[in-house]
C-alpha cells in the first residue's frame, strides 16, 4: 500500500532510498533500482551520487508502525520454519509420514492459500479505491 509520505526504507539495501521511493508510490523496487543505476551511469556517477547521499541522510526514517504487516509476516515465516522443523524430525523418528504430518501440511496449505487470497483482496480493494478516486 502507498504511504502519503517518502521515508527511508528500515529494510532497503543502501539508506532504504530505492525501497522508501517504491513503498511511497507504490512500484516495484527492482524499477526503481534499476533506474538508479541507468541515472548514476549517465551522468557521470557524481550528481546522482551526491543526491542519494544527501537523500539518506535527509530523509526521515520510515516509523515502525507503518509496516507491522512486514512484522507480521516474518513472524510467521520464523513459526513456519520451525513447524517445518519439527516436522522433520518427527519423520525421522517415526521412519516416515503420519496422519499428523498429513493434516499439518494440509493446514499450513490452507493457511498459505487464505494469506494469497488476503493480498490479493487488498491490491483489490486499493486499486478500487484508486480507480474511483481518479473518476
Amino acid at each position: 500500500m502507498a504511504q502519503d509520505r517518502l521515508y527511508r526504507s528500515r529494510h532497503g539495501m543502501i539508506f532504504g532510498i530505492c525501497q522508501g521511493i517504491a513503498d511511497w508510490r507504490d512500484l516495484p523496487v527492482g524499477y526503481i533500482r534499476l533506474g538508479l543505476v541507468v541515472a548514476f551511469v549517465m551522468t557521470g556517477f557524481f550528481p546522482v551520487g551526491v543526491l542519494y547521499i544527501a537523500a539518506g541522510l535527509l530523509l526521515p526514517v520510515e516509523p515502525r508502525e507503518g509496516r507491522s504487516d512486514y512484522y507480521d509476516r516474518d513472524a510467521q515465516g520464523r513459526r513456519e520454519y520451525r513447524r517445518e522443523s519439527r516436522k522433520e524430525q518427527r519423520r525421522e523418528r517415526n521412519g516416515g509420514f503420519s496422519f499428523d504430518d498429513i493434516r499439518d501440511e494440509f493446514e499450513d496449505l490452507s493457511s498459505r492459500v487464505n494469506r494469497m487470497e488476503e493480498d490479493v483482496i487488498d491490491k483489490e480493494k486499493e486499486w478500487e479505491k484508486r480507480f474511483n478516486d481518479e473518476k
